[in-house]
């Protein structure tokens, strides 16, 4: 009896002990905006962003896209790794099949990271063509100094069309607005006044 309470006591350690470490060893890495509209022939901006919850060393990744709706521009290293000198390759850009593929980042020496940032920065420009698409990871990876840790992450999709142009061309901000109605008011009770 006594040697079962000892086996069935560290079975229990060994699994607790094993959902702390893989508790403590987890990043999520999303695609922002995770949804957005783009009008035809219009650059934009995605950030690949990191949430984690261990320290961090390195990560690396593919994106794939459709490249019937999008045309990807450029990689540009983001802000999470910006005390560290660090070894950062924006990736081979493929129009023809859509993908970004080599991307990655490490840091320089031991040095790691455990705060909220940017991993990178992608330029796309939308073609003329209504319709929608992913922006994929693949091969998503992120190490600590010296293995890979547990990830979760969240792709992105935009939808191309003439709606987001038509928006953009008839968008009034508030400021806008008040000057208008002040401008309004103001002329109302100037042809008021003169009538007394």
């Amino acid at each position: 009896m006594k040697i079962r309470l000892i086996s069935i006591f560290f079975i229990l350690f060994f699994i607790f002990f094993t959902i702390v470490v893989i508790s403590d060893d987890i990043a999520r890495v999303d695609i922002e905006p995770e949804k957005d509209v783009v009008g035809f022939n219009k650059s934009f901006d995605v950030d690949v962003v990191c949430y984690p919850n261990a320290e961090i060393k390195a990560f690396e990744f593919e994106i794939f896209f459709d490249s019937n709706i999008l045309q990807a521009n450029s990689v540009t290293e983001g802000n999470i790794f910006n005390a560290y000198d660090t070894f950062f390759n924006s990736g081979d850009i493929d129009n023809i099949n859509g993908t970004i593929t080599k991307i990655y980042d490490l840091t320089l020496g031991r040095n790691t990271i455990n705060h909220i940032g940017t991993f990178v920065t992608i330029n796309f420009t939308t073609k003329d063509i209504s319709g929608s698409s992913y922006i994929d990871f693949n091969k998503l990876g992120v190490t600590n100094t010296h293995e890979y840790i547990t990830i979760y992450s969240n792709n992105a999709r935009i939808d191309v069309n003439t709606h987001a142009v038509e928006k953009s061309m008839w968008n009034i901000d508030s400021i806008q607005i008040i000057c208008f109605v002040m401008l309004f008011t103001a002329i109302i009770y100037s042809l008021a006044m003169s009538f007394f």
